[in-house]
């Protein structure tokens, strides 16, 4: 699937609507969190075409292959944030509704809204220099 751009915008509260959500840290010479969110189906088919499973309901193995994903585009950015001195932590994926997403204090995250062919995804990025 190959994901299209479909807006960036600043946030405007903490909550997020996505139902399956990947954080990861950002730390070294600034700190931060970037978020992947995308709804339950999304992430169902994920697991689909990873290794051919289906499903429809969030299991420990849709969280797996969602972490995964997430290890993929980490992994594309990482060699990117290494010039600027910057780390990543391994994702954790949360589920759940009306999740609260914590940023450092005076920053304001932007969303990026993607679409592809098996739903709508975003990513949230806010970070600080230490």
């Amino acid at each position: 699937c190959t994901p299209v751009r479909t807006g960036l915008r600043l946030k405007q509260s903490g909550e997020t609507s996505a139902e399956v959500t990947a954080v990861i840290g950002i730390s070294g010479r600034a700190k931060g969190t970037i978020v992947l969110g995308m709804s339950v189906e999304m992430a169902c088919e994920i697991l689909h075409r990873m290794v051919g499973t289906r499903v429809h309901t969030v299991s420990d193995e849709v969280c797996d292959a969602v972490g995964e994903v997430t290890n993929m585009i980490a992994g594309s950015a990482k060699s990117q944030l290494a010039k600027y001195e910057l780390s990543i932590s391994l994702p954790n994926v949360i589920t759940g509704n009306g999740l609260q997403m914590h940023f450092p204090t005076n920053v304001s995250p932007m969303i990026v809204e993607f679409k592809s062919d098996i739903g709508p995804l975003s990513i949230e990025v806010g970070f600080t220099e230490i």
